[in-house]
């Protein structure tokens, strides 16, 4: 049975204590290249689609108030809910955030506006989502020590022995932040390199992908990172083999990524402040002040509509080989802005949009082969932009004309008012419809 999410959010990590110093240990091993150009090798995963892949530390800098925090609890909202963000897909699954910085009723506060912004579900968040409370005491994951009085090296502590636990089966690992979590001289490049690895070692041991927000200084804030933004050792940058910033500019941010050792790095992504305070994809908001979505929710409402018409099952998945998008996109209505893979940044926040107003909803169905699925369905009678559309027949889930049919004039009157039915069709002797209804 899962844990509430309210219980786990207040859980403290433990006092500090120096762990076992084998952990800075280890040696050089030789690779086996017997027979590698015919061996099966798994290509690189990748949580977040390009940006933030598995088995490695994800460095995610950014100055003070640019909206980390709140960009890297909306990452981790979606890989829990197996949602794609900003069209990017993600490898969903259990998400740890360990929050050093800011109480969790605080982290609650911003994940509450978060799934609201997205519409996500909120029962996968409270499955698949741990919000760990770090601020009681000292935070710290790592620090210096010279035991017996010699060589200073660089230790985990008792919280990063727990945090290892936590992280078993998580799919992404999201610490806020370095400064809190690093004990050490962030000037000493050995220090940081030590910390980093242990990071990316915690990531190789469990498959799972470790986010490390940190600060950059303001200028750099201000001008552009350019690969040399973190404060302190530019070991900071220089050991993690993937690395974000969050550059602000007024009312949007950027999302770039400056490091990435598995392929071309993906293009900035422009994020700006919704009226609720998330940031969102500036797709979103053509227009200053409206919700997402909005000029693309009536042409796929129109696309979900005919779905229904014609009969074809729209699924609620929105990653894998059959997508809501790839049903549609089988119909003429579906707008050519929201098709392929550019037409993901439109689609998802259009499909957001319909949801969150009450026109569109996922249920579930047996297949004929009695397997158990969710579809999307248009909601008979919605409020909004559902208004301006045709409503659906909940029971044969086909468009109905917003006009009343006639009635047959050779159907008896006092039958059509006792079933209150009108008739559709009509084979020029009685009206099949109200015959049926009889």
């Amino acid at each position: 049975m899962a844990i509430p999410l309210e219980r786990r959010a207040i859980q403290q990590l433990g006092d500090i204590e120096p762990a076992n110093a084998d952990e800075c240990g280890g040696s050089l091993v030789v690779a086996d290249l017997s027979g590698f150009m015919r061996a099966e090798l798994p290509p690189p995963r990748f949580v977040v689609e390009r940006i933030i892949p598995a088995g490695t530390a994800t460095l995610l800098g950014a100055h003070g108030g640019s909206g980390k925090s709140v960009c890297a609890l909306t990452i981790s909202a979606h890989v829990a809910t197996s949602r794609p963000w900003a069209g990017f897909e993600v490898d969903g699954g259990p998400v740890v955030f360990v929050s050093l910085e800011d109480p969790a009723p605080l982290v609650l506060y911003r994940l509450r506006r978060i799934v609201t912004a997205y519409s996500l579900p909120d029962d996968l968040i409270e499955a698949n989502l741990t919000v760990v409370d770090g601020t009681d005491g000292d935070a710290s994951l790592g620090r210096e020590r010279a035991p017996y009085g010699g060589e200073r090296i660089f230790l985990p502590t008792e919280r990063f022995e727990h945090l290892r636990g936590l992280a078993a089966g998580s799919r992404l690992v999201v610490i806020d932040n370095a400064s809190d979590a690093f004990d050490g001289n962030e000037n000493e490049r050995r220090m940081v390199r030590a910390f980093v690895r242990m990071l990316a070692r915690l990531a190789r041991d469990h498959d799972t992908a470790v986010l490390l927000l940190a600060h950059i200084d303001k200028n750099a804030a201000r001008h552009g990172a350019q690969g040399n933004s973190y404060s302190g050792s530019t070991a900071w940058h220089n050991s993690a083999r993937s690395r974000l910033a969050l550059l602000a500019d007024g009312q949007t941010v950027q999302l770039v990524q400056e490091k990435s050792n598995l392929g071309r790095l993906a293009e900035p992504l422009t994020l700006s402040w919704s009226q609720h305070g998330v940031l969102v994809p500036s797709t979103w908001a053509a227009a200053a002040g409206t919700d997402p979505a909005e000029d693309d929710s009536e042409g796929l409402l129109k696309a979900l509509i005919e779905a229904a018409t014609h009969g074809v099952t729209v699924p609620d998945a929105r990653t894998g080989s059959s997508t809501a998008q790839k049903a549609l996109e089988t119909l003429d209505d579906l707008p050519a802005a929201l098709r392929g893979a550019a037409g993901r940044r439109r689609f998802w926040p259009a499909l957001n949009r319909l949801q969150r107003d009450g026109c569109v909803k996922a249920e579930i169905y047996k297949t004929a082969d009695r397997k158990m699925r969710s579809r999307l369905v248009v909601v008979p009678d919605a409020p909004n932009v559902c208004a301006r559309q045709s409503p659906i027949t909940p029971a044969h889930g086909r468009a109905q004309s917003a006009a009343p049919a006639p009635i047959c004039a050779n159907a008896d009157s006092a039958r059509i008012g006792a079933h209150g039915r009108t008739c559709a069709r009509c084979d020029g002797e009685g009206c099949q419809l109200c015959e049926a209804a009889a």
